[in-house]
C-alpha cells in the first residue's frame, strides 16, 4: 500500500535518476543543512555556514544539470523537506532497513 511519503518520494525519485546528480545530492544537501543549523546556532561561523550553503546550492545545480531537469522544487516548493528525506530513505533502503 503505498502512502503519501511514498508517492512524494517516489516524484522526487523519478527527476533524480543521473548518477552525477545523485552523488552531488548526498553531499550537497547534508551540507546545506549543517550549514542551516550553523546559521542558526553558531552565528560566529556564519561566513563559514554561507559559503557552505552556496558551494551546496552550487553543486545541486550543477546536478541538475547532468540531470537535464530543472530541480524539483521549482514545480513545488514542498520537495525542498522531501529532499532530505529521500536520501534517508535511501540510506535506509542501501542498509537493508525499512523507514
Amino acid at each position: 500500500m503505498d502512502t503519501a511519503v511514498d508517492h512524494w518520494l517516489d516524484a522526487y525519485s523519478r527527476a533524480h535518476r543521473h548518477p552525477v546528480n545523485e552523488r552531488l545530492h548526498y553531499v550537497c544537501v547534508p551540507a546545506i543543512f549543517v550549514s542551516l543549523l550553523a546559521l542558526l546556532v553558531l552565528l560566529p561561523l556564519w561566513t563559514s555556514a554561507l559559503l557552505l550553503i552556496a558551494a551546496g546550492w552550487t553543486g545541486q545545480f550543477i546536478g541538475h544539470w547532468h540531470e537535464g531537469a530543472r530541480p524539483s522544487f521549482f514545480r513545488d516548493l514542498r520537495f525542498l523537506l522531501i529532499c532530505p528525506l529521500w536520501l534517508l530513505a535511501r540510506l535506509d533502503r542501501q542498509l537493508g532497513l525499512r523507514y
